[in-house]
């Protein structure tokens, strides 16, 4: 089981963000140790590992390097990371349409340089439709494309796909953009999942 801590502590969205009033970098890895040590001392055993999850970038453009966060090498097995295309929201309203293959390669990196050899996944990804209903299922192909021919992201072993009406429509709600990613799915070996009756 991997149990993600304090996820997306980069931020101010959250009550455990280190940019929220009265929170602290120190504060958040004293936290995050002290869960881990807390699960452990429990029985967590290799049942359980721990994944440290960043979101893609700092909120309001902070440069503050991502090792500042990092809580140890003893308290991670697996770092993660965000991949959203929100060209179109209400702080992305001007931004372009990134495909995954765009902006996923500077996550990865960014993270990669945290430690040499844990292996490394996706917290959540998705996009919005801001260029047309097409262009989500488009750019969901995109990404299963990338994720197969590319040799960018060699420890990269877990991808989840964020698919929630959470202040904006990240589901695949029509079937051009449900038949882009089945076909994606396909492209790396998964097979097709039938909707009843079909």
């Amino acid at each position: 089981m991997w149990v993600r801590i304090l996820h997306e502590f980069n931020s101010d969205w959250y009550p455990w963000g280190t940019f929220k009033d009265g929170n602290s970098i120190p504060k958040f890895k004293k936290s995050f140790r002290h869960i881990v040590d807390l699960l452990r001392a429990n029985g967590a055993g290799d049942n359980i590992k721990f994944q440290i999850s960043y979101n893609a970038k700092s909120v309001h453009g902070d440069k503050i390097p991502f090792s500042a966060w990092w809580p140890g090498d003893e308290y991670v097995d697996m770092i993660m990371t965000t991949a959203y295309n929100r060209a179109g929201d209400s702080e992305g309203s001007n931004k372009p349409f990134l495909q995954f293959s765009e902006l996923f390669p500077d996550s990865y990196k960014r993270v990669a340089a945290l430690h040499p050899t844990l292996p490394i996944g996706i917290a959540e990804c998705g996009s919005t439709d801001a260029d047309g209903e097409k262009a989500k299922g488009e750019w969901y192909l995109n990404m299963f494309k990338t994720l197969k021919t590319s040799d960018q992201f060699p420890r990269l072993k877990q991808v989840n796909v964020f698919m929630e009406n959470k202040f904006l429509d990240w589901q695949l709600t029509t079937r051009q953009q449900q038949i882009a990613f089945g076909n994606g799915m396909r492209l790396l070996g998964y097979k097709a999942i039938k909707r009843e009756g079909e």
